[in-house]
């Protein structure tokens, strides 16, 4: 149980900068998801690699960013006099006095929101990059007989199609 005690304000100036900064992150992921799903969809390969280039290095700004964040919860933990698994959001916003108990609050809402629109375009992202596959194998398997068929689908389900002999005569 967090205890009726307030930490340090540099302390809790940091925390909130922390969920700031995860707030950034989060709102920067949804725009470069975003724009890889465009950049897939007009099939510029040159963008789709250098966004893949800008995820890795954004892997590694989340990884600091959990690293501070867990090293500033266990110093509040230690100053809320109680364990750091305590420390969440919902707990602070409700143990802390008034204007930063409504800022964790506020920045606790403001990250599940950003969440939420994270994991969406994360899913419309990769569908999309599914179905682009899907279509590749799909024309690969038109495109060279003998290979597996494509499927298609209809009210009776699904059903293999192939061109008989194949759409290009690859012998030639």
């Amino acid at each position: 149980m967090i205890a009726a005690v307030t930490p340090p304000e540099p302390l809790l100036r940091e925390f909130l900068a922390i969920l700031d900064e995860e707030i950034g992150l989060q709102e920067a992921a949804l725009r470069h998801l975003a724009a890889l799903a465009d950049a897939v969809a007009a099939r510029q390969d040159g963008a789709v690699e250098r966004l893949l280039a800008e995820a890795d290095a954004s892997h590694q700004r989340w990884t600091a960013l959990g690293e501070n964040r867990r090293a500033v919860r266990r110093r509040l933990a230690e100053a809320l006099l109680c364990a750091p698994d305590e420390v969440t959001l919902s707990r602070l916003a409700g143990a802390l006095p008034a204007p930063y108990g409504r800022a964790v609050a506020d920045r606790r809402l403001r990250i599940s929101a950003a969440a939420e629109q994270v994991r969406r375009q994360h899913l419309r992202t990769a569908v999309l990059v599914i179905e682009g596959a899907r279509l590749s194998r799909s024309l690969l398997a038109g495109l060279a007989p003998g290979a597996a068929p494509p499927g298609t689908y209809g009210a009776a389900g699904r059903r293999p199609w192939a061109p008989p002999g194949g759409l290009v005569d690859m012998r030639s």
